[in-house]
């Protein structure tokens, strides 16, 4: 049998067995498979290559790749990859979420809809959803049906891979030292340092090295954690919590230079909105911050609860600083960060 022939049958086989098996998501016992790969808010469709550029691909952008306003540069919330099934192997097929588009011309019985995710197909913790459709017109229209609800769901699905990301190694001390001052109990990292303890308040910073343009970069990802008495309900605005954050970074996050410190961009970015965390009302604050009387910079989020058995707000805030990379995914490290803080009852 000639040489061609083998290569021939073997992408035949490795077509069949990797479309067939998403069909059997217990095809290898998942602690055998790879961890998964691809960055956070990343989203793998594999589609043929003649619709790369119509209207079924701008629809899922156009859903997924709205700009995120409130980092200094805008960013979308969800970055596109596009691959064609004959380049879609075993480099690309760990990747944490993935969309089949599987338009089949030549079946008119077929039933076009979007179907329920499987998860650990080739890799741990990887969702993997797949559309059918007769034609392109028909794909557009059927995500058009299902966009919101997968937004929601790629969005929840991020937010639990960064938590997971951030839980692989914990830092006790931290956690015995946020509950000794503050009551609090949160999952952060180790390589985080307490930067500052002043009682009221507490300030925790990283500092990563990050090569690019043929030299290292400096990243600063930064949490607060601080409580003050409950007066009223005027508390949970946008504006008084913007001018307790600036009391409390103008007051303990100095910058190197004379008269530097943090504040809060007002002009432009703020978004704020209510949330619900571990079953309770918050108010949860984006926007960007800045060093006075120093150049940088950055985004930053808080989330705001009030505590009721010690009758308190409690505001935790994390920022980052980034200036030579893109801020998402740092970001969504600290989201996870903020959102695993807790009261101890």
């Amino acid at each position: 049998m000639s040489k061609s022939i083998y290569l021939f049958l073997g992408s035949v086989l490795f077509a069949f067995f990797t479309f067939t098996s998403c069909e059997d998501d217990g095809f290898m016992n998942r602690d055998r498979k790879p961890e998964h790969t691809g960055e956070l808010g990343e989203l793998l469709v594999v589609i043929d290559k003649p619709y790369w550029d119509g209207i079924l691909v701008k629809a899922i952008k156009d859903s997924l790749e709205m700009l995120n306003f409130s980092l200094p540069q805008p960013e979308p919330f969800f970055t596109i990859r596009l691959v064609s099934p004959q380049h879609f192997n075993t480099a690309s097929n760990t990747h944490h979420t993935i969309l089949f588009i599987d338009i089949l011309n030549k079946t008119p019985d077929l039933e076009p809809r979007l179907d329920e995710p499987k998860i650990d197909i080739w890799a741990k913790d990887q969702v993997m959803y797949k559309l059918w459709a007769r034609s392109e017109k028909e794909a557009a229209e059927v995500f058009k049906v299902y966009a919101f609800k997968l937004r929601n769901e790629l969005d929840q699905r991020t937010k639990d891979l960064a938590l997971k990301k951030i839980s692989v190694s914990l830092s006790k001390e931290i956690n015995e030292e946020l509950a000794i001052t503050l009551g609090l109990t949160a999952k952060i990292p180790t390589g985080f340092n307490v930067a500052g303890n002043f009682n009221e308040m507490i300030w925790l910073n990283q500092l990563r090295m990050r090569y690019a343009d043929g030299k290292d970069h400096e990243i600063q990802i930064g949490i607060m954690a601080y409580s003050y008495p409950y007066l009223d309900s005027v508390t949970f605005s946008q504006e008084w919590l913007l001018d307790k954050r600036d009391s409390i970074t103008k007051k303990y996050i100095k910058g190197s230079l004379l008269n530097s410190y943090m504040t809060t961009e007002r002009s432009e970015g703020l978004v704020s909105k209510e949330v619900t965390h571990n079953g309770k009302y918050a108010f949860e604050l984006r926007g960007l911050w800045r060093m006075e009387n120093a150049l940088m910079g950055g985004p930053f989020m808080s989330v705001t609860t009030y505590d009721e058995k010690r009758n308190r707000i409690i505001t935790v805030d994390g920022y980052v600083f980034a200036p030579y990379f893109r801020k998402m995914e740092y970001m969504r490290e600290v989201e996870a960060m903020l959102y695993s803080f807790s009261c101890i009852e």
